[in-house]
């Protein structure tokens, strides 16, 4: 019986400790003027879905995305409008919207991230510090009023065990950039520790990812992505852009006009956001040149570690305007621009694409609403 019991508090204090290693660190060369690979030959296939044209779903670009049971929904959130969630079934035709920008009680300052779990759309408003929840049809069921400090201002969130993550905007010299609360968003642990923050205080609406049970932190204007586990954020991923990388020279660092200048006179990398796949890392990355911002993407071979640069260039050289969105299932959830969609589909053989809901590709061509893509790549 003694055995026994040694035997069993061995494989708890092996599970234990197998539960608190960090993950492996990874780091990958980046070279921003490697040959270029065209991205069509590396599109196995792509599921297409347009977006219901109407008075409320007339949109612009699209960066953020979430899937429901029933479709999806896009969070919009323009400068000049107040921010929306727009919900659409899985066919791309518009079902409701969430747009209740206010200081009432059932109203939002801000949308600061959503997401759809245990039945509900979740809206986190960090202005209003509150998450609030609707319906998978958007009718309002509830608020959760925010329990942590009031000098905490929150960013973008992720829900995490039985509670939630999420950034904290504008980090105090030795604050923690990661903020972790229960379900009823009593404080219960900080993570990432900075000693002296950015000079610029950017934010980027995506900072959270998960594949599978991970999830991952990407750092605003930073090179590495960490990995959450036990409440704590371990580096796992650094994109190494040598000298291309702006903010490897200490110098730009000193203020934020600095850094402004610094960005603005030399063409080089000052932001990175990373999709990261089973076998690969998609990238976008930022830099400025003659006074605009360049987009550039590529992928990481996870297996070899390999960077491949995308040649997205149209007739006019320029860059299609295509937007990395998420993973799902083995799929990169992208958008692209109406006016741009037509041509992008003039690389594409007949049987390397499919539109959600049969709808004619003539019609989408006529509308001026980005369009979804679901890329498969070889």
């Amino acid at each position: 019986m003694i055995k026994h019991i040694s035997s069993f508090a061995f494989l708890l204090f092996s599970l234990n400790l197998a539960a608190q290693t960090p993950p492996k660190f990874e780091s990958f060369e980046i070279d921003i003027d490697a040959t270029r690979t065209n991205f069509f030959d590396a599109i196995e296939h792509i599921e297409i879905i347009r977006l219901e044209e109407t008075e409320k779903t007339l949109l612009g670009e699209i960066d953020h995305y979430f899937k429901t049971p029933s479709g999806f929904v896009i969070p919009y959130m323009p400068i000049s409008k107040p921010a929306r969630l727009i919900l659409f079934d899985k066919q791309g035709n518009y079902i409701n919207e969430i747009s209740k920008s206010g200081l009432g009680p059932e109203e939002y300052r801000n949308i600061s991230d959503a997401w759809f779990k245990d039945g509900h759309i979740a809206l986190f408003s960090g202005w209003s510090r509150r998450i609030q929840h609707y319906t998978e049809s958007g009718e309002y069921v509830g608020s959760i009023e925010a329990r942590y400090d009031k000098s905490i201002s929150g960013w973008a969130m992720i829900p995490y065990q039985k509670g939630y993550i999420f950034h904290q905007m504008g980090t105090p010299p030795n604050g923690n950039e990661l903020i972790f609360t229960d379900n009823l968003l009593n404080l219960t642990g900080k993570s990432a520790p900075v000693a002296k923050p950015h000079p610029l205080p950017f934010t980027q609406k995506k900072v959270f990812s998960s594949l599978r049970e991970s999830i991952f932190y990407m750092k605003p204007l930073r090179d590495s992505v960490f990995q959450i586990m036990n409440s704590k954020a371990y580096p796992r991923f650094k994109f190494d852009f040598g000298n291309e990388w702006l903010w490897s020279n200490p110098k730009h660092m000193k203020s934020p006009v600095t850094a402004m200048n610094a960005m603005s006179a030399e063409a080089k990398v000052y932001m990175v956001y990373p999709y990261i796949g089973e076998w690969r890392i998609f990238l976008t990355y930022l830099f400025y040149e003659d006074k605009l911002v360049h987009q550039k993407k590529g992928y990481i071979d996870r297996e070899t570690g390999d960077f491949f640069r995308f040649d997205l260039r149209k007739k006019d050289k320029e860059d299609y305007n295509l937007t990395f969105l998420t993973w799902e299932d083995d799929r990169l959830v992208s958008s692209i621009a109406a006016y741009d969609f037509e041509e992008f589909m003039d690389n594409l053989k007949s049987d390397q694409w499919a539109v959600k809901g049969g709808f004619d590709l003539e019609e989408i061509f006529q509308s001026e609403n980005p369009v979804l893509l679901k890329i498969k790549f070889k």
